[in-house]
């Protein structure tokens, strides 16, 4: 059947405008992997009970190309949709019904040059379904093609009408009418699978998950089947397990390495973490948040040249990109490159002013003092003398850098002069810096007048319930429980009860994430080195911690300049008495004028002098 053009896909000017914009921004085709967006099928039939058929066929295109080798597709509904997901291709078309027969007529265009690349048409009796010529249209795209998963044309038809439903009812309604339609349709029942668990109900996706299980499946279903069950009981390693299996059967699909990088990177395992987002910068090299995260894995690792030539790559792609220079910036700081971490974050700092804190932390660790305040005064702003809010972070700033007796002062003028959410932390501020100097009544006090005032903010009223609960716990020697793993283990460490915080801190480190770590690990290293286990706390601290980015800033001077003496621990134990001597004598530039409670002071002066 001759498929003649009854109704053009695009009108000729906006496909001109759209020619002439995308050619400007043409992704390169590498990796011998094609990307490819398949654009609904417009319905041309004057039935308009058939509409089903343009996302149905879409749909099972995109379905029957999932383990091509060489080819990744993407259902889109546009072109500008089809640039966005990286495309080298997008296939365009329509189908219609007459004189008893269907045809599909498509296009396989380019979208650097917007030239037709390859031309469809086939057609078929109408008596024999809609589905072969769409199973018909993705052989001929791939040789890799697998079959849709139903042979049924009203369980596909069903389907279709679920990808055309409004609301999460209409889609599950038509979803079952597909599985219905054939018992033996599993990605029917992934879909239902996926709708319940995003709706809440786990129960009753598990069930469609068990029904599914006795379906037809293949190795991309088994996998996908793995991966809902995983996703409907919370089982990371189980999504880690099914998206390995999806990796072998969707060798093109970039976004299921990525996801995997991603579940690799949160267990720590940043070797291979690194490798999973390399292949998918691979298979879709034009993704630029895939070159980011693929840096922040390697300098996880200690690849410092390989994590900025990734950024190389991430900025190439995104050059007017704040974000590159605050991640070029991060990545120098966690590998102990505080110069060039400065540098970059001052750059930042010209579209974000909030960068010059970052900046400020990293002359901070070179040991440039007078540096890191001129830093830090340009994160306050030039009207920063009018601004309570500042004064409250310069309070916090000079507790932190050893000016305690100035930071203390600062902070009890201040208080009484605020009112809500500020006032209410800077009582807990206080509160903190009072225990950990050992004034324990007044700690205790200022947690309790924390909590009397009118805070309006729910995260500030758990601040202030939290210091409340540190404070009386840690004066009154108790081991009482909060509910909260993190909270305890500050309530113990106050207490000095290493042993006793130990296993609380492993636990709230293994929940989190690696990117925001910092305080926790810290706080790990140091229960372990005074538990008697220095060996334990090396590995947590070979990246640095940006001491107010890494965690709840009112905590901060748990763990800052305490890293650097942990540090200097461990370089102590290992035999490396230089190194150690550097980090002891920037520990104690920074211990302060006001001694607290735990005696690190005293120990980083002996082994300076010995």
């Amino acid at each position: 059947m001759f498929c003649k053009r009854t109704t053009p896909l695009v009108h000729t000017t906006t496909f001109l405008i759209l020619a002439v914009i995308l050619a400007g921004c043409a992704r390169r085709q590498t990796a011998g992997v094609e990307r490819l967006g398949v654009m609904p099928l417009e319905n041309l039939s004057s039935d308009a009970q058939l509409g089903w058929r343009s996302r149905a066929a879409s749909a099972a295109v995109v379905y029957d190309l999932a383990g091509a080798k060489n080819l990744f597709a993407r259902q889109v509904d546009s072109l500008s949709a089809a640039q966005s997901m990286q495309a080298s291709q997008v296939l365009e078309g329509y189908v219609y019904e007459r004189n008893g027969r269907i045809a599909i007529c498509a296009t396989l265009e380019d979208l650097g040059t917007m030239r037709t690349v390859r031309s469809f048409e086939i057609d078929g009796a109408a008596a024999a379904g809609f589905l072969p010529l769409v199973n018909e249209l993705a052989r001929r795209l791939s040789p890799d093609a697998r079959m849709f998963g139903t042979s049924s044309e009203q369980a596909f038809r069903s389907y279709g009408e679920a990808l055309s439903a409004r609301d999460s009812q209409g889609i599950e309604r038509a979803l079952e009418e597909a599985t219905s339609a054939d018992p033996g349709f599993t990605a029917g029942y992934v879909d239902e699978a996926k709708i319940l668990g995003e709706t809440g109900n786990r129960e009753r996706a598990r069930q469609m998950i068990q029904a599914g299980e006795r379906g037809r499946l293949d190795p991309i279903e088994r996998a996908n089947l793995e991966y809902a069950a995983a996703s409907a009981n919370g089982d990371a390693r189980g999504r880690m397990k099914a998206l390995e299996s999806l990796t072998l059967a969707t060798p093109a699909n970039a976004g299921i390495f990525k996801e995997l990088g991603e579940l690799r990177f949160a267990r720590r395992d940043f070797q291979q973490a690194a490798m999973e987002y390399r292949a998918a910068a691979h298979l879709d090299p034009d993704e630029p948040q895939t070159w980011n995260e693929l840096a922040y894995a390697l300098v996880w690792a200690k690849d410092l040249s390989g994590a900025r030539e990734a950024l190389a790559q991430y900025q190439k792609l995104s050059p007017g990109d704040a974000n590159v220079l605050d991640s070029q910036g991060e990545v120098s700081y966690f590998a102990g490159d505080f110069k060039s971490a400065a540098e970059y974050f001052e750059k930042a700092a010209a579209e974000n002013p909030a960068e010059f804190l970052k900046a400020a932390e990293a002359r901070l660790m070179a040991g440039d003092l007078q540096g890191a305040d001129a830093l830090f005064l340009k994160r306050l702003g030039p009207a920063a003398k009018a601004q309570r809010g500042a004064e409250y972070q310069l309070a916090q700033w000079e507790f932190l850098t050893g000016r305690r007796k100035a930071g203390l002062a600062r902070m009890e003028k201040l208080a009484p002069q605020l009112d809500g959410d500020l006032q209410s932390l800077a009582f807990s501020q206080l509160a903190m810096w009072k225990l950990a100097t050992g004034d324990t009544k007044a700690a205790v006090d200022l947690s309790n007048q924390a909590g009397l005032t009118r805070v309006e903010s729910p995260q500030v009223r758990g601040i202030s319930a939290a210091c409340r609960f540190i404070a009386t716990n840690a004066a009154a020697g108790s081991e009482a429980t909060s509910g909260s793993k993190v909270l305890d283990a500050y309530a113990l460490l106050f207490g000095k009860k290493y042993a006793a915080a130990l296993p609380l801190l492993q636990a709230t480190y293994g929940e989190t994430n690696p990117s925001a770590d910092g305080q926790v690990r810290t706080l790990l290293a140091w229960a372990y080195v005074e538990t008697g286990a220095i060996d334990k706390a090396g590995i947590l601290l070979n990246s640095y911690p940006l001491p107010f980015s890494s965690g709840e800033p009112v905590f901060a001077s748990l763990i800052f300049p305490r890293y650097l003496f942990l540090r200097g621990a461990v370089l102590d134990q290992a035999g490396k008495q230089d190194e150690a001597r550097k980090s002891y004598e920037l520990y104690l530039k920074y211990a302060g004028d006001v001694p607290d409670i735990f005696g690190d002071e005293a120990k980083a002066r002996k082994s300076v002098t010995k």
